[in-house]
């Protein structure tokens, strides 16, 4: 194989890292958007009286009227079919350090990104000169 087929190579390899990195990028960002979305349940939930009613999901898109009886405490499934109970501001900041953690996570794989992309570009040089 000759220089320039294995530079095309090469590139072909980096795209595709790259679009699985973007793909992840992407998910990673949802997941943030929906750590937002909590937060913010739990800040309307925080302000919530016992005996208010409420809309309660059972499943996706459908819901049942439910009326509170603890506004104090949340289950928080920690795996294997075991939950916790937890205080909304315990519940809050596990949130936040999830978040953290991803938004962490999320800046490690933009640095990967632009590598490759940086790399990319030097190929596509090489490969025109």
């Amino acid at each position: 194989m000759d220089e320039k087929q294995e530079l095309l190579v090469e590139l072909r390899q980096l795209d595709q890292q790259i679009k699985h990195i973007q793909n992840h990028v992407e998910n990673v960002d949802n997941q943030i958007a929906e750590f937002s979305g909590i937060k913010k349940a739990l800040e309307d939930f925080a302000n919530l009286k016992k005996g208010a009613e409420i809309k309660v999901p059972i499943a996706n898109g459908i819901f049942i009227d439910a009326e509170l009886k603890n506004v104090k405490d949340l289950l928080v499934n920690v795996g294997a079919n075991v939950s916790v109970k937890k205080t909304v501001p315990q519940v809050k900041e596990m949130m936040e350090e999830q978040e953290h953690d991803l938004a962490a996570f999320r800046s490690n794989l933009v640095l990967q990104l632009q590598e490759m992309i940086a790399r990319a570009e030097e190929i596509q040089e090489q490969y025109n000169s």
